[in-house]
């Protein structure tokens, strides 16, 4: 039986949990962080498939996002995950789609459709496994490829810093809203920029005038470094690199190396031990500093 829960619920969150840690232990987090990115304070709906009280499988849903799709081993290819994602797709036909990972709305516990193998590999992804079979069966595009990273310190490949007129340094207080700009010029992250606790930005010294006025230490490149990671108890000793960026119109002069360098060079004072990427479609640039892929995700949609 399909259960809707809009509202949280501590010992429903501690048993979709449990599930969750069970079945996908390469991304095991802790239940403060798990419980948090299912948002449901922030209006995501969760779905249980039940039965007797024993917990089949669930599923999370935002807006015209489909968060996270999980179904217990044993209880696979028996009809659950369909029923969880027919439900999901009526919750969102008001917003006329659904999106595997985030939606429209950003806000994300899986980017897109964990794409599960039994060995990861480095290489492209098996795209015959179990969920892109499902998910094609039931109608959901196959946009295109996302993946996180993993990078280990030890084999950081620094590049030479093409940019000789660009300071790196943490962004100032009195910056924020130079960051907001340059985050919404290179993506969608312009609050991700402003509000980010330590955000190492690539200011440019010998730039062209603006309007006929010199211009002097123009922002234009960032990085988020964030302490720790979500998937800490899996990934130990790691650290996260967000959102990296650089204002197109200064890309291809090894400003995206440097903000990484400065990065990683931080990170090992720290004493981290490795550094997490999540969310990238550029997974082959970050494998030239030293990462591997550490899992892939389908991304794509379905018109309802």
């Amino acid at each position: 039986m399909i259960k809707i829960i809009t509202a949280p619920d501590t010992e429903l969150i501690k048993r979709i949990y449990a599930l969750y840690s069970a079945e996908i232990v390469r991304y095991t987090a802790t239940l403060t962080r798990f419980r948090e990115r299912l948002m449901l304070d922030c209006g995501a709906v969760v779905l249980t498939d039940e039965t007797d009280g024993l917990l089949h499988g669930f599923a999370v849903v935002y807006r015209d996002g489909l968060l996270m799709l999980l179904v217990e081993r044993s209880c696979r290819r028996q009809g659950v995950g369909a029923r969880l994602l027919a439900e999901c797709e009526r919750l969102a036909v008001p917003c006329g789609k659904l999106m595997l990972g985030h939606g429209s709305s950003g806000r994300y516990l899986y980017c897109g459709a964990l794409i599960q193998s039994e060995s990861f590999p480095a290489g492209e992804p098996d795209m015959t496994d179990d969920t892109s079979r499902f998910l094609t069966s039931h109608g959901y595009s196959n946009s295109w490829i996302a993946a996180d990273c993993l990078l280990e310190l030890s084999g950081f490949h620094p590049r030479e810093n093409e940019c000789g007129d660009i300071e790196i340094r943490t962004r100032r207080d009195n910056e924020r809203d130079e960051a907001f700009l340059l985050g919404n010029l290179v993506s969608h992250w312009g609050e991700n920029y402003r509000d980010a606790g330590e955000l190492i930005g690539a200011f440019l010294h010998d730039c062209k005038p603006v309007d006929g006025k010199p211009v002097d230490g123009k922002l234009v490149g960032g990085v988020i470094l964030e302490d720790g990671c979500m998937f800490q108890s899996s990934i130990a000793d790691c650290c996260t690199l967000g959102c990296l960026g650089v204002d197109p119109e200064y890309r291809r002069r090894g400003i995206a190396a440097s903000l990484c360098r400065t990065l990683c060079e931080r990170a090992t004072t720290r004493g981290y031990k490795r550094v997490f990427i999540g969310y990238t479609g550029i997974y082959d640039w970050y494998a030239g500093l030293g990462a591997k892929v550490y899992a892939y995700y389908r991304m794509g949609e379905k018109k309802l």
